[in-house]
């Protein structure tokens, strides 16, 4: 599995790259946003709507997916974002997966060393991108997934500080698998640019 927060600064993000990719921008047209212009998404901002968004890799509707926030040990169960009653699919934003997709500098990748299959980068039977770095072709994103799990990130019961969220993907079988990882709820986000403030450049 794999995990990381839906913020509203990533939906934001989100929503312009895909409406520039929808407009049908010429090859070398600049994307209007990069990677660089989306705030670290393990910052929550104390307040916001954001929930914690799992992947879990062959996940099904068997599958029983919990969250325990700073090592507790009651259980937040996490809830199916795709139910799989028969229904047409969701749009799912996986973040974790889609920060990747939608920001590939692989695709600026040149050389002179005379191997045409090395600029850019294959994906898959061979396909070549090749050209400024932008998102990949709509039909490559994580964004209809059939196993993402999600839940609301508590931040006002959690509180300001340094957290941790632990992930329990339990399957039919009764296998467990485990993922933890950190998180920061703040106030308000810090520079996202080195503080040269901070550093003063002496004579």
């Amino acid at each position: 599995m794999h995990m990381d927060f839906a913020t509203p600064e990533f939906a934001e993000w989100y929503e312009i790259l895909t409406n520039w990719t929808n407009s049908g921008p010429e090859p070398d047209d600049v994307p209007p946003l990069t990677i660089n212009d989306l705030p670290d998404t393990r910052n929550v901002i104390l307040g916001s709507a954001t929930n914690l968004t799992v992947n879990v890799y062959a996940g099904t509707r068997e599958h029983t997916v919990e969250a325990f926030f700073d090592g507790g040990e009651d259980a937040t169960v996490m809830t199916r974002t795709q139910p799989g009653n028969g229904e047409g699919s969701f749009l799912t934003l996986d973040p974790y997966a889609l920060k990747r997709q939608m920001s590939v500098a692989r695709h600026a990748y040149e050389s002179t060393s005379g191997n045409d299959r090395t600029s850019g980068f294959e994906m898959f039977r061979g396909s070549t991108f090749q050209g400024k770095p932008k998102p990949l072709e709509a039909w490559g994103w994580a964004d209809q997934s059939m196993h993402v799990w999600q839940v609301p990130v508590p931040t006002e019961e959690l509180g300001l500080g340094v957290h941790t969220v632990t992930v329990v993907a339990t399957d039919q079988y009764g296998r467990a698998f485990r993922e933890t990882m950190p998180f920061e709820i703040s106030e308000k986000r810090p520079s996202p640019y080195f503080q040269t403030e901070f550093f003063p450049v002496t004579p």
